[in-house]
This record gives C-alpha cells, structure tokens and sequence, in this order.
C-alpha cells in the first residue's frame, strides 16, 4: 500500500515537474521567417510527450491541457485563447498517437511506427482543425477574413498544403527526435543501475 501511494506521489512529482518545464519553454518561442507569424516553434511539446511514453498517452493529453492552461494563465494570449486551444488539440493529437504506439510495441520499428503515427495524427489534425475550426475562429476573434489571415488570392487548401502541412511535419521532427535520444540515454542508464 506504501510503494504504491509513494509511486502515485512521485509519477504527481515527476509529471508536475515536466509540465512547469514545459511552460517555461513557451517563453523560447522561435519565429521563422517562412511561416506566418502565428506559426512559431518552441520546445514546450517535448516534455508532454515525455509523460505520455513514462506514463501513458492519457496522461500526456491531460497534461497537454493543463500546459496550456497554464500558458494562458501566465503568459496572456494575443489569440484570445484561440492559438492555445490548437495547441492543445493538435498537440494531443501527437502526443497520444505516437506514445500510444510507443509503448504498445517492444521492438526496433516502434520508434518509427511511433514517429509515422504521431506525425499522421498531428499533420491531418492540422489540416482539419485548421480548415473547420481554428481559421474560422481565429479570423472572427481578430475580426478579419480568413483571406486576411492566410493572404490575399491564396485559397484555404493551397495555404494548408504549402504552409500547415510542411510545418507540423518540421514539429512532429522537433518533438519526437530529441526526446526519444533522451529517453533512450535515460533508460540505459537506468537499466545499468538496476543491474
């Protein structure tokens, strides 16, 4: 009864601590000059999907909402909630997919099978959520036309392939790389000092 109320406070422990370091990478935020400026990069994701393969792809997604949240809580939003909103959608989208496939599979290909899976979920997500939901939103909290937001002669289909597309396959790449290098390394490490 002991072990399993100190697992349950330390998994709370661990799980707390990633997600503060999550938020705290929302304030590293990298514009790139080839996306539209409501489309930047950060690193906050990778702590999420940490606690989705420790712990399990609920978790991840729970804390995914708790992550931005918070990020609206702390830091504001220029959306007004919009731009955190996707981000909780389409980032649970990756976060369960690809640790849902991570640790249902033991061998070599789940890294792979995880990324594909992962990267699926997030890309088709992105053109979906973006097409019926987050554009139309986000144009009527701006108080713009959609062409305002995705640029004048350019149809809703031709920006998600050239725009939304490219750039959460470039975020599947920047969420799932470097944390599965550390996940592995922790592992080993972990398995050295078990031995």
């Amino acid at each position: 009864m002991d072990s399993r109320v100190n697992f349950k406070f330390s998994t709370k422990v661990k799980i707390s601590i990633l997600v503060a370091v999550s938020v705290v990478l929302m304030y590293f935020r990298v514009r790139v000059p080839i996306f539209p400026s409501f489309l930047d990069f950060d690193l906050s994701d990778i702590p999420i999907f940490f606690i989705g393969i420790m712990f399990s792809p609920i978790l991840g997604v729970l804390a995914m909402g708790i992550k931005n949240i918070l990020v609206f809580l702390i830091m504001g939003s220029f959306t007004s909630g919009v731009g955190e909103f996707a981000n909780f959608l389409m980032g649970s989208c990756f976060v369960f997919a690809a640790s849902f496939v991570f640790n249902r599979k033991n061998d070599i290909g789940k890294y792979i099978l995880s990324f594909l899976s992962g990267m699926i979920a997030l890309v088709v997500s992105g053109v979906l959520l973006n097409y019926f939901v987050i554009l139309p939103v986000y144009a009527k909290v701006l108080g713009v036309s959609i062409s305002g937001i995705i640029g004048e002669g350019t149809t809703i289909f031709k920006f998600l392939m050239i725009t939304i597309v490219p750039y959460n396959i470039i975020k599947a790449i920047i969420i799932f790389v470097p944390t599965v290098f550390i996940f592995s390394k922790v592992k080993k490490i972990n398995s050295r000092n078990n031995s």
